[in-house]
């Protein structure tokens, strides 16, 4: 009996570890209460999404975001030939495309009553496509300047911050600065983005088209005088990324993609909103990225809709979009920190007129092609001078 006793009370306590090691275990949600989020990795907002989505993970039951990161656009189209997810990080073009394609899913009615509210111009992109693409933030062109080497500099002894006002006064200084050095002022990120920008502020669409282009004095005279600028040296189409190449000096300024500067700004840099143009509207372009509602389980519209709700909450929303580089366009947004950053993106908020290209737009499919064209173009033009240059020295 003694044994029996002994192998009882060993198998009891067996039994006792057994049922406390099962629950401190964290047990994954079944499929169906899985929200699987797609993105790829360099997009806009992709790493503040990721770490909204883990604190949403640790504060709610029931649904569990679980994202899922591709390295390029090419690889996560391809995943949807073997797979799905519920929720895709994306800009709006992308979003318009799945939804001409019927791969987007409306989730008004999961919303209810507690649909987010964005801007009133936002908002059109929202509803175009149903209640199925829920823009987080708009990235747009800024331009970012090394206010040491600046101020250091010549060319930029005694001038203020109205010489980034325009784009007029910002070749000019380019030029000159480019004649007395040699070296160059600016580059950017995106030379159909200064186009774009320069011309909507005339009330003319940039296309990308050259032929179509072609056919607006605005365009040509922009043209012109950014050549003039490349000519002296003072504008440079440069590899890599250009706003590290300003912190580290190769030029004193970029026209730059917003969301490239997330987070608090290197001491000594300064950041201004796109210039304006003379004559032109207060006004600049902006590139919506957003969650794009794809899935095709209707069990998930719920948790799908709960996420959302919880991530357009206009504190946390407004925060995730300023620290990833982003306008925020949630209505009701507010800022009360000091990150130059920040702040202005949010002069941006509300003081300009946003307009946000169509997602059918020829631009979007022809804007690298045209980045491209251009920059080798402005390695002409300096070559040229360049070379005539050495040939003045010869003589």
């Amino acid at each position: 009996m003694t044994a029996i006793k002994k192998l009882m009370s060993a198998l009891l306590c067996l039994c006792t570890l057994l049922l406390c090691a099962c629950a401190g275990e964290v047990s994954e949600p079944d499929e169906q209460h899985q929200l699987k989020l797609w993105y790829v990795e360099s997009a806009p907002m992709a790493e503040n999404l990721v770490q909204l989505a883990e604190e949403f993970n640790e504060t709610h039951s029931g649904y569990k975001v679980v994202p899922r990161a591709f390295d390029s656009e090419q690889k996560l189209a391809a995943a949807f030939d073997s797979g799905h997810p519920d929720l895709l990080l994306c800009g709006h073009e992308r979003a318009f495309a799945l939804y001409e394609q019927d791969k987007l899913t409306d989730l008004s009615a999961a919303l209810g009553d507690g649909a987010p509210e964005f801007l009133s111009g936002v908002d059109i992109y929202s509803l175009s496509v149903g209640r199925s693409y829920f823009p987080l933030g708009a990235q747009t062109q800024l331009l970012y300047v090394n206010g040491a080497a600046f101020d250091a500099s010549k060319t930029g002894a005694g001038v203020g911050s109205a010489a980034f006002g325009t784009i007029e006064a910002l070749c000019s200084i380019a030029t000159a600065y480019g004649r007395s050095t040699g070296e160059p002022f600016m580059t950017a990120d995106s030379f159909a983005d200064i186009f774009y920008n320069c011309m909507l502020q005339h009330g003319e669409e940039f296309t990308g088209d050259a032929e179509l282009d072609m056919q607006s004095e605005e365009y040509k005279a922009l043209y012109n005088l950014l050549a003039d600028a490349a000519y002296n040296h003072g504008l440079r189409a440069l590899d890599g990324n250009a706003a590290r190449l300003v912190e580290q000096c190769g030029v004193i300024c970029a026209l730059v993609h917003s969301s490239k500067l997330g987070g608090e700004l290197p001491e000594g840099m300064r950041v201004y909103a796109f210039p304006g143009v003379d004559g032109g509207e207060d006004m600049c372009s902006a590139e919506l990225f957003g969650l794009a509602v794809t899935t095709r389980a209707s069990e998930k519209l719920g948790g799908a809709a709960e996420f959302i709700k919880w991530l357009c909450a206009p504190a946390r929303y407004t925060a995730a979009a300023l620290d990833g580089g982003c306008i925020p366009l949630i209505s009701g947004a507010s800022y009360t920190g000091d990150s130059a950053l920040a702040q202005a993106l949010m002069d941006i908020y509300g003081g300009k007129r946003l307009y946000l290209a169509s997602a059918s737009s020829g631009y979007y499919k022809n804007r690298d092609e045209f980045d491209r064209s251009f920059a080798a173009a402005l390695e002409s033009v300096s070559y040229t001078h360049l070379r005539a240059h050495e040939t003045e020295l010869h003589l």
